[in-house]
């Protein structure tokens, strides 16, 4: 059971016990991690600690940091779950948005900044399921994909062009899928697409390229190849093997998002 105070997630198979000092900002995290929340009362969690109530003082696994308005502490608890959350895990895990659709899965690996997260939410506002923005995140020895609901973290101008009202964090927002109307694709599915972004600013059009280029893209963004680089390498053949492979350039993510979903 979680002590008072707090919220038990799960988070790239591992229960964390978010412990929160300021009563406002643990019902926040409450509501924003509701997706992730567990009941594993036997689990033996890690911990992501914040004290104070200004200033805030978060400690976790892998991050220790200070935040001095709410804004950035909230922010500051998202980076603290989520760096612990990769540095922890043991399964083979990428920096991608995963979104599926009639058990189809669509894996978007790429690096922060080059509108994955605005594409992802524009996707789900068409009727994808969520499966992560964060991560795909598999076994080293099968390939069923693991969901990773996190909140979606939207820039200002992302949540602007896409008219979503979030909670604001320090410079973002965070939605959960069910404010894009959403839901969470909660059954373990495999990929069956594979979308490289390019962002340049054109018209959106969406090129075939080869499965080498998309194995090259998954190692790229991987947070936990060196666990074992052979299986890692060996999964990425296995993933790439019945999937498409595409290069989506971006333009506007509307565009974009009808491109993808009437495309795949």
């Amino acid at each position: 059971m979680s002590p008072a105070g707090s919220t038990r997630v799960e988070a790239l198979g591992t229960v964390f016990d978010l412990v929160v000092d300021d009563e406002v900002l643990c019902r926040t995290l409450a509501h924003l991690f509701h997706d992730v929340e567990t009941d594993d009362a036997a689990a033996a969690p890690q911990i992501v600690r914040v004290t104070g109530d200004g200033p805030w003082h978060a400690t976790s696994p892998a991050v220790e940091q200070v935040a001095t308005d709410f804004p950035s502490a909230l922010s500051l608890c998202m980076t603290a779950l989520n760096l612990s959350a990769i540095a922890c895990t043991a399964t083979l895990a990428f920096h991608c948005a995963v979104l599926a659709r009639e058990g189809a899965v669509l894996v978007m690996p790429a690096a922060s900044g080059t509108g994955k997260t605005t594409l992802c939410a524009a996707l789900l506002q068409r009727g994808w399921d969520y499966v992560s923005d964060e991560a795909l995140c598999l076994g080293f020895d099968d390939l069923a994909v693991r969901a990773y609901a996190r909140p979606l973290a939207l820039s200002t101008w992302s949540a602007d062009v896409l008219g979503v009202v979030g909670t604001p964090g320090s410079g973002e927002v965070f939605v959960l899928p069910a404010d894009l109307g959403a839901d969470i694709a909660r059954d373990t599915v495999e990929m069956a697409h594979l979308v490289l972004l390019a962002r340049d600013g054109t018209t959106p059009r969406l090129d075939p390229v080869s499965r080498a280029d998309g194995a090259a893209a998954l190692m790229r963004n991987s947070f936990t190849q060196h666990l074992n680089a052979p299986a890692a390498l060996a999964q990425v053949a296995r993933l790439l093997s019945s999937a498409t492979t595409h290069r989506l350039h971006l333009g506007d993510p509307h565009q974009a998002a009808d491109l993808l979903t009437s495309s795949l």
